[in-house]
């Protein structure tokens, strides 16, 4: 993981979101589409740069808790989104449950987590469609 910053800020084009991708990837920022400028439709467009650019499939999944507890704790990178202290929905990259990086320049992460972007490899063993293993 490699940290790159955002570069757009605020409702309703900010490019969190994009920022994590390109650091999880470690690509370009402007490598990445800004899939806040895609409104509704931007799981579609993070599915289809991921699918085709690297592979793996981008699945979201709501956190699991217990008495407001986080009962599993993702290992390696993922995605978090929820409030920021700016009263924003806010994107950051955590590691093993824990802050690793915030793309927003005052680093001040998110309040909770209301969802969780895993990558998932979709073809871990590096076949070749059709090809038996």
């Amino acid at each position: 993981m490699e940290p790159i910053k955002q570069t757009i800020f605020g409702k309703p084009n900010g490019n969190c979101l994009a920022a994590c991708v390109a650091s999880i990837f470690e690509v370009d920022l402007e490598e990445v589409p800004n899939f806040g400028e895609w409104k509704s439709y931007w799981i579609d467009e993070l599915r289809k740069y991921c699918i085709e650019k690297h592979n793996m499939y981008p699945l979201i999944l709501q956190p699991m808790t217990y008495d407001g507890k986080e009962k599993v704790k993702y290992p390696g990178y993922y995605i978090a989104s929820g409030p920021a202290a700016r009263g924003l929905l806010h994107s950051v990259i955590l590691f093993d449950g824990k802050l690793a990086h915030d793309p927003h320049p005052d680093n001040s992460g998110i309040k909770s987590v209301n969802d969780l972007i895993v990558f998932l490899a979709l073809d871990p063993a590096g076949n070749k469609e059709g090809e038996e293993s």
